[in-house]
C-alpha cells in the first residue's frame, strides 16, 4: 500500500513539473471577435474586437486589449492543462444569466492553456442561477 502512495504522489509531482515547464514555454498572441459584453476578473469590457497576449517572465500575467477602443487590462492566471493539444485557438466564457466571464484562453495544438481564477462577482451570480452554459469564441493568431 505504501508503494502505491508513493507511486501516485511521484506521478502527481512529475505532472506538476511538466505543467509547469510547459506553462512556461507557452506563448499566447491572440486576438479574437468577441460578440457580447463580458467580465475577466473584476474589470467588464464591451463587446469588440480583442487581443489577448501572455507576459514573460516568472508571474502568470496577460493583457487582454481592445482593438475598437485601445483599452487594455492585465490579468493574472493559472496554467491548465488539456489530455491532448486542443484543434483550435479559443475564448472559453462561463455564461451565468446573462452575463459573460472569461474562462479559460486555449492555442491552437498546445495542451496547455490560461485559466483565470473565478470572479466574486460571478460566484454570487451563480448562486442565484440555475445552472451555466459555456461559450467558446474562435481565436486567430496575430503575426
Amino acid at each position: 500500500m505504501k508503494c502505491r502512495i508513493f507511486e501516485i504522489v511521484s506521478l502527481s509531482a512529475l505532472s506538476i513539473l511538466l505543467l509547469a515547464g510547459a506553462s512556461a514555454a507557452q506563448s499566447v498572441n491572440l486576438q479574437a471577435k468577441i460578440p457580447f459584453a463580458f467580465v475577466a476578473g473584476d474589470t467588464a469590457y464591451p463587446a469588440g474586437e480583442y487581443v489577448v497576449r501572455s507576459i514573460a517572465g516568472p508571474t502568470k500575467m496577460f493583457t487582454l486589449t481592445n482593438r475598437n477602443n485601445g483599452d487594455a487590462g492585465l490579468r493574472l492566471y493559472f496554467p491548465t492543462a488539456s489530455e491532448k493539444p486542443v484543434e483550435e485557438s479559443k475564448l472559453v466564457f462561463h455564461q451565468v444569466g446573462n452575463a459573460y466571464f472569461l474562462y479559460q484562453v486555449w492555442t491552437q495544438a498546445s495542451s496547455v492553456g490560461i485559466e483565470l481564477p473565478q470572479s466574486r462577482a460571478e460566484t454570487q451570480m451563480a448562486r442565484n442561477v440555475a445552472g451555466t452554459d459555456t461559450i467558446i469564441v474562435v481565436a486567430n493568431h496575430l503575426q
